[in-house]
């Protein structure tokens, strides 16, 4: 097992998964309902910005782009 910490955690009822966004690298991950298995996406298109808030709405942003 390997552990992950998220920056962005958001439910996406029309697919039954998570996304989430890797704090680590800004990678974007689909996570089964079970929380079982997951699958990489692609990465953060969101700059790195000193302003939390900022990056906070960003990320948000795209995931909704993604369809969550």
């Amino acid at each position: 097992d390997r552990d992950t910490g998220f920056t962005a955690l958001r439910y996406d009822s029309a697919r039954s998964s998570y996304l989430a966004v890797s704090r680590r690298d800004g990678s974007i991950w689909r996570i089964d309902r079970e929380l079982r298995n997951a699958r990489r996406m692609g990465r953060l298109l969101v700059p790195q910005a000193n302003d939390c808030g900022a990056r906070s709405a960003a990320v948000l942003r795209q995931l909704r782009e993604l369809g969550a």
